[in-house]
């Protein structure tokens, strides 16, 4: 459907006199049919004999029949799937009064207690001691606490000079990263592809120095894998490179999607924090209860008869169970909100940057509002779906834990089988939001729509998908481990009283810079990739509906879909 231009320069003839001579640009007129909306074709269809046409193409305007209507984005939305937005506020409610039951029944000094106990002796323990021994069988979530840890000082100067130093690295390091990206991203996604080439060709190298054969396979294998990528995928590397450019020229003609981005980041940091509190409070529901030690069971008379834990009630299991997953739940809604948003900015970048359907500084902002009113239903839908899953597969990986060797094959099973459908989940829901943020359907509509998708442009999708995440994800590794050895070594230049000072604050230094340009350099991959995703299945909806959209000929140039004569006239028709 994607191999000729998207309009003629005349078709009005075509539909009304079909036996007229070739267009202008080489198009017959049963070539000027194809290319019109299904009802047009039906028009002329239906007036003519269909021997008179070419039926090699017949497939086509079964699809096109779906975007016959099709507009860009909808901007006129209904509320959709609000059973499952009352269902998050309800669960939100209850996660508030639960957490604020549990602080309010916590026994924060549960540690010491439990020190007094183990420090006393039979005849003169503290009332809140028990003497009578809980069986072992009876026990859950339970541990011995004590509270050894000295304070540590800290040298405030070298801490605000070591903030200022980790800062001023990850903003010029990462800034020079996404200028490489929006610039260079050919050389980028081969670059990464040749440094993992290169790493693996040294663990090769490794193994043959130390005897390996283990390594030397690997290695070599890995090597050859990565070879034929480079060799058998250059066009989709291209292509992959090409939409990175053009989510990077989105970003900076589109205000307002790094802001929202990172202002829905800081909540899902603030939910992550209050959600660790109301666990850790939880945790302090419950007793002290004794358990005999089998490792001595004759205890003199001036000690005590058994070795104290700390028990966890039943209410507290209950809200630190209930608590991880509204967390859980609120985290993966925040990032489809991110999702939604980067999607619904480049939908109006792409379809209408040029009939002032929505000015690029309101594009991200209301985005957002559909994300928050219209859509958050089936926002919530999709969420909740990979949530359950997570927690699923989160209790089958404890249940093997646990078990270990003792049964633990079915658990094993389970959770391989659970990450497989989560992998699967995860990848549909992804396409379903962005097919959401483009139509404003309910989630089980918009599912559909990207299964539809998938059916006809998969394999190319998940390629761009699979390259633009790993280019993104391992270079914001990369360029995180080297902020944190540059902040390191500028640390350790710098003049101590000891070794052994110079060190701690290299290694310390070192790691919190490194782990903070993760965060930061994660977010911007996560942001781009998103928007590589979107783009590209805005493209293959101009692939579909045989039209080239206002920001898709960049894409079409390159992709090479149409002819060279047909490029050339669509970009001179543009200009």
């Amino acid at each position: 459907s994607g191999d000729k231009m998207s309009r003629p320069p005349s078709y009005s003839n075509a539909t009304k006199n079909p036996s007229a001579p070739p267009l202008e640009g080489g198009y017959s007129p049963q070539q000027a049919v194809q290319q019109q909306p299904y009802a047009v074709q039906q028009q002329v269809y239906s007036a003519q004999p269909a021997s008179q046409y070419d039926s090699g193409n017949m497939a086509t305007p079964l699809v096109q029949q779906a975007y016959a209507a099709f507009a860009g984005v909808n901007f006129n939305r209904k509320r959709q799937d609000e059973v499952f937005a009352y269902m998050y506020y309800a669960a939100i409610g209850a996660f508030i009064i639960l957490g604020a039951i549990g602080v309010h029944r916590s026994d924060y000094h549960f540690a010491q207690k439990l020190s007094n106990c183990q420090a006393g002796n039979a005849k003169d323990l503290p009332s809140y001691c028990p003497t009578e021994v809980t069986p072992s069988n009876e026990l859950s979530m339970i541990g011995a606490t004590s509270d050894n840890s000295q304070p540590v000082g800290a040298i405030i100067k070298r801490a605000i000079l070591a903030y200022f130093i980790v800062i001023t690295t990850v903003g010029l390091i990462g800034i020079g990263w996404l200028n490489l990206i929006a610039h260079h991203a050919k050389f980028m996604v081969y670059a990464t592809l040749c440094t993992v080439l290169a790493a693996n060709i040294a663990m090769a190298i490794v193994g043959f120095a130390y005897g390996s054969v283990g390594l030397i396979i690997a290695g070599l294998i890995t090597s050859l894998l990565y070879i034929l990528i480079l060799a058998c995928m250059k066009r989709r590397i291209e292509r992959t490179a090409a939409t990175m450019e053009e989510a990077m020229r989105c970003m900076q003609e589109t205000g307002g999607i790094v802001s929202v981005s990172a202002a829905l980041t800081f909540v899902k940091i603030i939910v992550s924090g209050i959600g660790l509190f109301f666990a850790v409070s939880a945790y302090c529901n419950g007793t002290i209860v004794c358990v005999a030690d089998d490792n001595q069971p004759y205890y003199p008379p001036d000690q005590q008869l058994c070795n104290y834990q700390w028990q966890v009630s039943g209410f507290g299991k209950f809200i630190i169970g209930f608590s991880s997953f509204i967390v859980i739940w609120t985290e993966f809604l925040l990032m489809e909100m991110q999702l939604f948003v980067a999607s619904g900015a480049s939908a109006m970048w792409y379809f209408h940057s040029h009939d002032g359907s929505c000015p690029a500084q309101n594009r991200a902002s209301a985005a957002l509002g559909w994300a928050l009113g219209s859509n958050f239903g089936s926002l919530a839908a999709g969420s909740l779906i990979l949530a359950i899953i997570e927690m699923l597969r989160q209790a089958a990986e404890d249940s093997r834990r646990r078990r270990g060797g003792n049964g633990g094959a079915g658990a094993l099973v389970a959770a391989c089988l659970l990450g497989c459908i989560q992998c699967i989940a995860d990848f549909i829901t992804r396409y379903a939001v962005i097919a959401m943020s483009l139509s404003g359907s309910s989630f089980v509509q918009s599912a559909k729509e990207a299964f539809e998708m998938f059916k006809r442009h998969g394999w190319s999708i998940y390629v761009i998908d699979r390259f633009a995440g790993f280019v993104l994800r391992f270079g914001a590794f990369i360029m995180s481990a080297l902020v944190g050895v540059i902040s390191g070594i500028v640390i350790h230049s710098l003049s101590w009283n000891s070794s052994t000072a110079r060190w701690t604050w290299t290694w310390v230094v070192a790691l919190v810079a490194f782990l903070l340009a993760l965060f930061v350099f994660s977010f911007f991959a996560q942001l781009v990739l998103n928007m590589v995703d979107a783009i590209f299945y805005f493209y293959c909806i101009d692939r579909d509906r045989n039209q080239t959209s206002p920001q898709g000929t960049t894409l079409v140039v390159i992709f090479d879909q149409y002819p060279g004569q047909a490029v050339k006239a669509d970009r001179l028709q543009r200009v």
